[in-house]
């Protein structure tokens, strides 16, 4: 005896002679879908414009989308893609501008960092630069004179540092900070430095800063949470 199934499905209609070619039908589907959503969900990241409302920006297909707010609470504008990343985007993370707008980085296909920024809140986008590396994850802040500065997890698996002095000034080159990391995140410092905290290949959290951008950075250290009063 043969059974047939079916099942409209996407606007078509499927049939199967037999519950193997159903069941193959499913687990194929279910595989497109999932990849489809990784490749939709691939990246998101969200920032307040200043004198403005919230944007969130995504990666779809390749290319970097964002919505966004013209003030708090109000309407969400529609997506709009902002195209041309050689190959199209892998990850994004996005920050503002000290006295400026919006600020989006994201790696492309190639592997390399880019960036691209507004001059202030909701003016045109400047093209996607280049800021070189071949980064497996990235952190972005800012230093306290106002400048960006992004950390990155080298091929290496240390980790790099370039900024700006001021907003909108030159980049710095590369400088390797060492260390064997998995991931990590930036932060400004207490006074007018910065600090970076990682995550080891032994699986502990360390962290390395400096007292100001231009000077050198300290040697990593473990962070000792047994000495934070915390955990007393």
């Amino acid at each position: 005896m043969q059974i047939a199934f079916a099942m409209a499905l996407e606007y078509e209609l499927q049939v199967w002679n037999t519950p193997q070619s159903y069941i193959r039908f499913l687990r194929n589907h279910i595989t497109r879908v999932r990849n489809k959503l990784l490749d939709i969900l691939n990246s998101i990241g969200a920032e307040a414009i200043p004198g403005g409302g919230l944007v969130v920006f995504g990666i779809r297909d390749g290319t970097v989308y964002h919505r966004w707010q013209d003030q708090p609470l109000s309407a969400w504008s529609g997506w709009v893609g902002l195209d041309g990343l050689p190959g199209g985007a892998k990850r994004l993370a996005v920050t503002t501008i000290t006295g400026g707008g919006l600020v989006v980085f994201a790696t492309g296909q190639d592997g390399t960092l880019y960036h691209r920024w507004q001059d202030r809140p909701f003016a045109t986008w400047h093209r996607w630069e280049s800021l070189g590396g071949a980064p497996k994850a990235f952190s972005v802040t800012k230093t306290r004179e106002g400048g960006l500065a992004v950390l990155t997890i080298g091929a290496d698996d240390g980790v790099h540092f370039r900024f700006q002095q001021k907003p909108f000034g030159e980049w710095s080159s590369w400088t390797a900070l060492g260390g064997a990391v998995t991931s990590l995140a930036a932060q400004a410092g207490y006074t007018d430095g910065l600090e970076v905290f990682a995550i080891g290949l032994d699986g502990e959290v360390y962290h390395a800063w400096c007292g100001r951008s231009t000077l050198p950075w300290s040697d990593w250290a473990l962070l000792d949470f047994e000495a934070s009063p915390l955990h007393r």
